[in-house]
């Protein structure tokens, strides 16, 4: 899994500036933590091309940016062997044309961009679950099993990852 590179604030201007957005409206979209990461490339990408951003710890939502799109994806972990790679389940695309048009299309973009960060941050946070040992709410990837966190796991029932 992904951890933050301790360079936050460069990578969200770094978005901001790609997005073409201010950066104060790009934090207030994105609140958490801001890092660079590699996602697992999708069937129809050219490898490399997009650029992809992780927002939170655990992660809430991925967002990309290639010459023609901005993508948000519902951030998820798939195992290779015992490394965990992070890849998009469902990747929403918007055409970086409205980005750079007129002032009312790129309101338009404004608020489709918004919706989509909001609409899979929900997602996403739909499929965490209250850890019934220590009541801590686990994304997917943290649990060993629906019910039980990976930390409890360890530490009160041997389990070795």
């Amino acid at each position: 899994m992904p951890s933050p590179d301790g360079h936050s604030a460069e990578a969200a201007a770094s978005l901001s500036d790609l997005l073409g957005t201010n950066y104060g409206a790009m934090r207030r979209l994105l609140p958490a933590e801001i890092y660079r990461v590699d996602l697992a490339a999708e069937a129809d990408d050219v490898p490399g091309r997009t650029q992809w951003f992780a927002a939170g710890s655990p992660v809430l939502v991925v967002v990309g940016v290639d010459d023609t799109e901005v993508k948000v994806g519902d951030p998820a972990v798939r195992w290779d062997g015992h490394t965990p790679v992070l890849h998009a389940r469902r990747v929403y695309r918007l055409p970086r044309t409205l980005a750079r048009a007129d002032a009312a299309s790129k309101e338009e973009f404004d608020r489709e961009l918004e919706f989509l960060v909001r609409r899979t941050r929900w997602l996403r946070m739909r499929r965490f679950r209250r850890c019934h040992e220590c009541a801590r709410m686990t994304p997917p990837e943290w649990r060993t099993s629906p019910d039980l966190c990976q930390s409890c796991a360890e530490r009160n029932h041997g389990v070795v990852h």
